[in-house]
């Protein structure tokens, strides 16, 4: 009877333990985490805010960066990282990607997608499975494996699925890569996704409908704000200030905005403040020798963004949107949170339409007298619009913070590997 109690506990004991045991869930990225981009920073929350009571997170980076959005200090401090696995791979991958003068967003590689695509992942299978073999052995040690680059299915999650024993769950995050066919390539991308990847997080439904991968297993959580850093601030001044936030590059439609701008009759009592580095940097630098009233901050910190968004009334976003790898847009939740008003590219449409319902948001096409005069009309009516903004912030809070995302991302994680 002894025995039989003993060997109970001993079960009881054991049973205790593995409900305790952390969940080994390891991010993959193709960047160096000092990037900084938005993919970055989402996986830099996610660190941040998952519950590592119930989740033990490791990040997997690279050596391919260009230029360093982000501080070592920054990332300790803000995101509380203290250090990721960094996988090295040859550097003729960067000078690809790469053109030195426009950097890693540059739309115009020096080699075609598909080409680049077939190149890359030659390289970075072997590079991966024989010069960065310890990092390969603790990438395996994981239950859950997100990745978040079509590269990576064909260079890092079949060779695992086929040689590795042990049965992990690979989780797909749509920030880089939308699964539509667009080339031949990506059919055969998306043949291997939905065989080979266990759920595929999308942001929207928006981007779930587009998507040709749709099952019971794929789930959809956007990405968030911290809440209490993008906070709405005391304005200063009269002068109106519109914003935009984002890389300087042909997508994002800051010609457009630039144009809309020289055609903005409110210019002097008014301000265009626009952040960000990249390709078109020239352009924007151009405009400023030569229209008044725009504000080029250039390269900000990550401590200093939160006041720019709070100081500023209209965040002027116009995207060229999904169809162009813009997916979802962190900055239209940053500055929503920070009490400002966006006017946001229409290709954008499905991602963000309940704010465009709650009157806090609008869509634009992409044509600078469009742009212009609907910055025009924010401008006349801003007392309006911003107390709509600062009356959506409970909602916000609830629905966006980083905390709660966090949490809805973790519940679905811990539901695919229940299956």
């Amino acid at each position: 009877m002894g025995v039989n109690i003993i060997k109970f506990n001993k079960d009881l004991n054991d049973l205790i333990s593995r409900m305790k045991k952390r969940i080994r869930l390891s991010m993959v990225i193709e960047t160096d985490i000092l990037y900084g981009g938005g993919t970055e920073k989402t996986i830099l929350a996610y660190n941040k805010y998952i519950d590592r009571d119930e989740f033990d997170i490791r990040i997997f980076d690279t050596n391919i960066i260009d230029r360093k959005r982000l501080s070592i200090d920054e990332v300790r401090g803000i995101y509380n990282l203290s250090g990721t696995e960094k996988i090295i791979f040859p550097g003729i991958l960067n000078n690809l990607l790469v053109d030195r003068k426009k950097g890693l967003s540059s739309q115009r590689r020096s080699i075609s997608k598909d080409l680049y695509l077939i190149y890359s992942i030659v390289l970075k299978f072997f590079s991966l499975h024989i010069f960065n073999r310890k990092k390969l052995k603790k990438l395996m040690e994981s239950d859950v494996i997100y990745v978040l680059s079509d590269y990576q299915i064909f260079y890092l999650v079949i060779p695992i699925r086929i040689f590795s024993g042990k049965r992990i769950k690979f989780i797909f995050g749509t920030h880089n890569y939308l699964p539509i066919e667009r080339r031949f390539l990506n059919r055969i991308e998306n043949k291997f996704i939905g065989k080979f990847i266990d759920a595929v997080h999308y942001t929207s439904p928006a981007i779930f409908n587009l998507s040709s991968i749709k099952r019971e297993s794929d789930f959809i959580v956007p990405s968030g704000v911290d809440t209490q850093k993008f906070r709405p601030l005391e304005k200063k001044g009269d002068r109106i200030k519109f914003l935009f936030v984002g890389r300087l590059v042909e997508y994002k439609g800051i010609r457009e905005l630039l144009e809309a701008w020289s055609l903005f009759p409110k210019r002097d009592d008014s301000e265009l403040h626009i952040v960000g580095t990249g390709e078109m940097e020239h352009l924007v630098r151009d405009y400023v020798s030569r229209v008044n009233g725009i504000v080029y901050h250039g390269f900000v910190s990550e401590e200093e963004l939160p006041s720019i968004y709070g100081e500023c009334d209209i965040l002027v976003f116009p995207t060229y949107g999904i169809r162009h790898d813009e997916y979802f847009g962190l900055v239209v939740i940053e500055a929503l949170s920070s009490g400002e008003y966006v006017i946001l590219g229409e290709g954008m449409r499905g991602v963000f339409d309940y704010f465009e319902r709650e009157g806090v948001l609008e869509y634009t096409s992409t044509s600078p007298e469009d742009i212009k005069n609907r910055m025009l009309n924010s401008y006349m009516n801003i007392g309006k619009l911003r107390e709509r903004v600062l009356g959506m912030r409970d909602y916000i809070v609830k629905n966006y913070d980083w905390k709660n995302i966090a949490k809805q991302f973790s519940e679905n994680v811990k539901k695919i590997l229940k299956n």
